[in-house]
């Protein structure tokens, strides 16, 4: 029995990485990702790529442009309402965020997959909740990181995202990124496949 195009499931590459990647470093960063996903539209011609990014600073808009580029849908698994979520931009990333939110294949609030800790979780917790999301519903993790192997108390974070992908048996394609808070490190030509 023969799939028809329509019928063909999508892969899904889910997206996590740091927000304060340098400037002159979010063009390369871009095509390393777009290269990466057009690799996949080749290898893969008849299931379309969704990229699931939550449009945050950094890694995850890069990894979205690429997607925009590459000719891919991306759909956005908030990790909190849209209001609240934009209270960690700042004006230029509001505006940012929601064009490309208009681009977007669709977008929604991320239901708690693990019970709340307490009355009023810290935010950390519904980071952890969206990149919990990604990792359950993703093919593949594309990691913006650096290599520091950081948790954060309250939750989230690019490293705990790559942590619960491993968890899945998700396979992480590493591309060591740099950040304003530790520009040594230098990006590869290709990412690194787990």
């Amino acid at each position: 029995m023969q799939m028809s195009d329509s019928a063909a499931l999508p892969i899904f590459a889910g997206v996590t990485g740091h927000r304060d990647i340098p400037p002159e470093c979010a063009g390369m960063l871009e095509k390393q990702v777009e290269s990466l996903l057009l690799g996949l539209c080749e290898r893969y011609p008849r299931f379309p790529i969704t990229v699931l990014s939550s449009l945050a600073d950094g890694a995850d808009r890069i990894c979205a442009h690429a997607a925009l580029k590459a000719g891919c849908r991306f759909s956005v698994p908030l990790p909190m309402a849209r209001e609240d979520y934009e209270r960690d931009f700042d004006s230029d990333s509001r505006e940012e965020f929601r064009k490309l939110l208009k681009s977007a294949s669709g977008a929604f609030v991320v239901e708690p997959l693990e019970p709340a800790p307490g009355d009023t979780p810290p935010r950390g917790f519904y980071y952890r909740q969206a990149g919990l999301y990604i990792a359950k519903n993703a093919h593949l993790l594309i990691a913006l990181w650096n290599g520091e192997e950081t948790l954060f108390s309250g939750g989230g974070g690019t490293y705990e995202t790559i942590c619960l992908a491993r968890r899945e048996h998700v396979p992480v394609y590493h591309i060591p990124t740099p950040r304003l808070s530790n520009p040594t490190i230098s990006p590869p030509s290709k990412p690194i496949a787990d």
